[in-house]
């Protein structure tokens, strides 16, 4: 798979939006996987779940990307409204569906105010989330399981995001 961004030009690290493309297959030739990039972040309103990638006939899937601070905002359990929408429109266009969830940076503020919890600030990037904290491991691992249990057997990839600075997750 490769990536490029909205001018065709290739990149490393992926740009928002991106769109997957792969050439037109030849008769003769298997068509390759590409996926289209459906980013959200707290700071932009939900992308519209309506995404060009449902109806790109040479796209087999999405990949909806969602941040910890959107999905439970106060703390008192996941809204998964949106992520509902999202794989219910990409399962209705016979499309794969991926999930990528972003903690550190883009935990909700909630976290940050827990007794105990770990945080590291960053000059540029501002307060994360750290991967060894057990206060972290915790609410990350109540997510993770009510994700699991929600979109069990309907979600075709999921990227593990552990915590650093918004800009260098390491997944």
């Amino acid at each position: 798979m490769r990536w490029v961004n909205a001018r065709g030009a290739h990149r490393r690290q992926p740009l928002v939006p991106l769109l997957c493309r792969r050439q037109r297959p030849q008769p003769h030739q298997a068509a390759s996987a590409s996926s289209y990039l459906a980013p959200s972040y707290k700071k932009d309103p939900p992308p519209d779940t309506n995404t060009p990638g449902l109806t790109n006939l040479y796209i087999q899937g999405i990949l909806w990307r969602e941040t910890w601070e959107r999905l439970d905002p106060n703390g008192t359990g996941p809204n998964f409204s949106w992520l509902d929408d999202a794989i219910s429109k990409s399962e209705s266009h016979s499309k794969l569906s991926s999930l990528e969830i972003l903690p550190g940076s883009f935990a909700p503020d909630w976290f940050f105010a827990l007794p105990g919890a770990v945080t590291f600030n960053t000059v540029a990037y501002g307060r994360t989330t750290v991967p060894w904290d057990p206060v972290f491991q915790s609410e990350w691992e109540k997510l993770n399981k009510a994700l699991a249990a929600r979109y069990d057997g309907r979600i075709a990839y999921v990227k593990l995001i552990v915590p650093g600075t918004a800009r260098n997750p390491i997944s």
